[in-house]
Order: structure tokens, then sequence, then C-alpha cells
């Protein structure tokens, strides 16, 4: 018995710039989606298609406040496969250094703020185990996005995919992403750029 997501009717503001959500068509690249578990870090109107998608969606939204994460439990009411969770800037002790990334265009990074007791990696694991998770979505507004990649490689994470890969190479840190040799690298420059990085032990996105 496989478990089918719930389709529901995704619900996009018309006023929404859809470069937001451009990376959506790359998730065909994914094999039996709807048997798997993804982690999205940030969440939005693009989760809609998430939940559609796949068997179950968590998503980790952190900002200076918490007036989009409500929009958007608003605009997911009707999934039931899907589970979020918010945490601001401060909460996660890194508010005062999100400012300085973007002051020193991407400079005086911080990785160890994101391992610090209560921060933002103890927050994540106690809010999923990621022992349960197939896919992570790396979307977050924290700036810490190539970090974020790289913790996820080292958790033998099947597939982790993040957007805005064309652009902010030095506020999203990109050029921080180490290369593991259990993974490949897949690229769909449509947009603003969405990149994956698989297992190639269990997938070839490059067929």
């Amino acid at each position: 018995n496989k478990l089918i997501p719930m389709k529901e009717q995704i619900k996009i503001d018309n006023n929404l710039d859809k470069k937001f959500i451009d990376w959506v068509p790359s998730l065909d690249i994914i094999p039996n989606k709807e048997q798997l578990t993804i982690l999205e870090l940030g969440c939005g109107y693009g989760t809609q298609f998430l939940c559609n998608n796949f068997k179950k969606v968590y998503s980790f939204e952190s900002s200076k406040d918490d007036k989009w994460f409500k929009q958007t439990q608003e605009l997911l009411k009707f999934w039931t496969n899907w589970e979020g969770v918010f945490y601001s800037y401060h909460e996660l002790g890194l508010d005062k250094n999100i400012e300085e990334i973007k002051k020193s265009n991407g400079g005086k990074r911080k990785e160890e703020l994101l391992f610090i007791k209560g921060g933002f990696y103890e927050k994540l694991n106690h809010f999923v185990d990621l022992e349960k998770i197939d896919i992570v979505f790396v979307d977050q507004s924290t700036k810490t996005r190539g970090e974020t990649v790289n913790y996820f490689m080292e958790k033998n994470i099947n597939i982790i995919f993040y957007h805005d890969s064309n652009v902010g190479h030095k506020i999203y840190g990109w050029d921080l992403i180490k290369d593991f040799k259990n993974y490949s690298k897949w690229v769909y420059n449509q947009g603003l750029g969405t990149t994956f990085y698989y297992n190639n032990s269990i997938y070839n996105f490059n067929q």
C-alpha cells in the first residue's frame, strides 16, 4: 500500500514574483517522491508543491518575526502531511551575524553560531529526526545556506537541493560547499537556479 500524498488546490498570490517558485519543475528529477519525506528550510507558496508531491513535509522556518510563517500556516491548513515550526533569528542566536553577513556581502560568517546550545541545529534536530529524512530543500533566509548543505551531506541525507544557486554566491556561501566523494551534482539552470547534490550509490540524475 503506497501512501499517495493528498493533492490539494494550490493557491498562488497574483502579486507573487514567480522566480521564488522557479525551482518547482526541478522536482521532476526525483523518482518515487510520493514515498519520500522531505525537510524544507524555509516555507511559503512553494511548500504547497512539496505537499502535493511528497509523503511527508517538514518546514523549519526562521525569520525576524513570524508574520510570513503564520500566512504559510493558513495557506497549508488543508494538507495533513505538513508540519512546520518557526524560530526568530534572535531565538536562534543569529540576528547579529545575519546583519554582519549582509553588510559585509557574505564575509564575517560565524558558522559556529549554528551549533550553539539552543541554536539552529539543536532546535532543528529537536523538531525532526534526520534519520527519517530522505531529502532536504535548503531555501532559508538566514544566509547560511552553503554551510547547511555541507551539514546535511555530513549527515548522509540522500538528496540535498538548494535554490538561488545562480545568484548570491557570497551572501549564501555557495563557495563554501565541499566535495564529498559519495555525492554527485546536478544543476537545473532555469531562473534563479536550483542545484542538487545526491547520493551517487543510490541515484544517477546525470544519465
